[in-house]
């Protein structure tokens, strides 16, 4: 089934066509025999319609690109969560985008910031699924002791 999402967009452009095929298909065929202005002129119409969709559909997935998508630390096993006051657009939430962001707010900037490997497995996990539109919001979980390295204006 991934080959669905892979030809979405020509499917649905074959399948608005062929619904506007489909319906003026009985003007086709006269007693003089098929007539093809009449086939042109609704593949023409039909085509456009298809067009038109597939537009709306591409500028409705560019707005949800254009997100912003705020950063959290959850900290600790009660998850308080720290708002960092930073935000990124979704289009640009990757991994690196997001630990170019962490190192920006770290105190000691002659040295990279330390988060536990699980963490960055979830940090991973996460920013895809923000990429994907599953998720508006990115939560970083930390300990109180990685939470001690970054500087978080109030």
């Amino acid at each position: 089934m991934k080959w669905i999402k892979t030809y979405k967009t020509l499917l649905v452009f074959g399948v608005i066509t062929l619904i506007g095929l489909s319906v003026s298909f009985e003007n086709f065929y006269t007693d003089e025999g098929f007539v093809w202005q009449d086939f042109l002129a609704s593949l023409d119409t039909a085509t456009a319609i298809a067009l038109a969709v597939l537009a709306v559909v591409g500028y409705m997935e560019y707005i949800k690109s254009e997100d912003e998508i705020p950063i959290y630390f959850e900290i600790g096993e009660k998850g308080r969560k720290v708002d960092i006051k930073l935000k990124l657009l979704r289009r640009n939430c990757s991994r690196n985008e997001v630990l170019g962001v962490l190192g920006m707010i770290q105190k000691d900037s002659k040295n990279r910031f330390n988060l536990a490997n699980n963490r960055m497995k979830k940090l991973l996990i996460d920013t895809q699924k923000i990429q994907k539109g599953e998720l508006n919001e990115l939560c970083i979980e930390i300990d109180s002791e990685e939470f001690g390295q970054f500087d978080i204006v109030p």
